[in-house]
């Protein structure tokens, strides 16, 4: 019953122990995971400043080649009307360099001939005068046009100025669209990165609460358990003083056993018989038996085997190591086995150094030595079996 408790014990101890170290380290990722999330966020919230920028940038380049544009229609319509007056003056100016070419063709002869009435004297400063006149006109009409052209030549250079300006205007629009898209592919990534974070988080913060709920249910257990060993104790110490009471009342016949004769279940054993893992006299058996001091009934869920001083004790069965410990009374060893069974070896002086928790044993191997006694149990899950049943002895 000691061994079986103190397995138990010792079991409860392990999990809250493992518990407690898993919810740390569950603890730990959450803190990861947030410190993760902020980042991500942050980078978002960097990206979508970014992208608001972007929309901005946009907005005012839109605003700038509408106004390029409109400034180019106007320039445009100033450009059309400009040409059409020079192609005006232009027509002018040919008409009336026709005019004069037919003039001086026809009264050519005039600057040939000699004058010699008052006809020619006259028609000779007719063409002087025409041939003045003409020449103001082609003069006031080269200055127009010279006037227009210089005109073309300003709008033409302002227009091509607003062309080149809207054309980069056009290609930073275009830049900053195709950096837009990146911005929101980025933002879209990020988004899921924290979808998939969150959802991750949330996994683990539910795993933390069912951790923290199964170490509030182990702590209630081991609360318990020790309470109902602390209630076994008190039992036993009153049985104690009352069997001293009776022995000094009657050292010879002393009838009276106690009141303490805590029976466990036990299980038959149907298997076919192993090794036994010392050889040796047992001192005690399994089952009830009396304290030879106190004269107490009480029962023994082990056997004890008296054996020769550092002899080597061997696992009965093949099975992986569960427990390796030490007790008040030495160390000891649990081993679980394939067919649901237990076998926990104490008073053990000195253990194998292969022995580690998790290490798989086969059937013979030598695990511990003991000085001279090996406390032997068998369990099938949590119920004691008589380990005779077990063993050929």
């Amino acid at each position: 019953m000691f061994f079986a408790l103190f397995l138990y014990g010792a079991n409860i101890d392990k999990k809250i122990l493992n518990t407690k170290k898993t919810l740390t380290q569950t603890k730990t990722k959450i803190s990861n995971m947030n410190s993760q999330l902020d980042s991500i966020v942050k980078k978002i919230n960097k990206e979508e400043i970014y992208l608001s920028n972007i929309n901005k940038q946009i907005i005012k380049l839109n605003k700038k080649i509408q106004e390029l544009e409109l400034s180019l229609k106007d320039n445009n319509k100033y450009l059309n009307r400009l040409d059409s007056k020079k192609q005006v003056l232009i027509q002018k100016r040919n008409n009336l360099e026709k005019k004069v070419i037919d003039f001086i063709a026809n009264n050519y002869y005039i600057q040939n001939a000699n004058i010699t009435s008052q006809k020619d004297l006259v028609n000779d400063e007719i063409l002087k005068v025409v041939a003045k006149e003409s020449a103001k006109k082609m003069d006031k009409i080269s200055a127009l046009y010279e006037s227009i052209d210089t005109q073309i030549q300003t709008i033409t250079s302002t227009i091509n100025k607003i062309k080149n300006t809207k054309t980069i205007l056009q290609k930073r629009k275009q830049e900053l669209a195709e950096l837009k898209i990146k911005k929101q592919q980025n933002i879209k990534q990020l988004q899921a990165i924290k979808l998939k974070y969150k959802k991750e988080l949330q996994k683990i913060i539910s795993n933390q609460n069912r951790l923290q709920a199964q170490l509030s249910k182990l702590n209630i257990i081991k609360t318990k358990e020790l309470q109902k060993q602390r209630e076994l104790a008190k039992k036993r110490l009153k049985a104690i003083k009352q069997a001293k009471k009776v022995s000094k009342i009657d050292k010879v016949k002393v009838k009276n056993y106690g009141n303490i004769y805590m029976q466990s279940k036990t299980i038959k054993y149907r298997g076919a018989k192993t090794i036994p893992p010392v050889k040796g006299i047992i001192t005690k058996k399994f089952g009830a038996y009396t304290d030879p001091v106190y004269k107490i009934a009480l029962y023994n869920d082990s056997i004890t085997i008296k054996t020769k001083p550092n002899t080597k004790v061997r696992a009965i069965f093949s099975g992986k190591v569960v427990f390796v410990g030490d007790t008040n009374e030495g160390k000891m060893i649990v081993i679980k086995h394939n067919n649901r069974l237990h076998s926990i070896y104490a008073k053990l002086s000195r253990i194998s150094p292969f022995i580690k928790k998790g290490y798989r044993v086969k059937k013979g191997e030598v695990i511990a030595k003991v000085d001279n006694e090996l406390e032997f149990e068998v369990t099938y899950k949590t119920l004691p079996i008589n380990p005779l049943e077990v063993i050929k002895f």
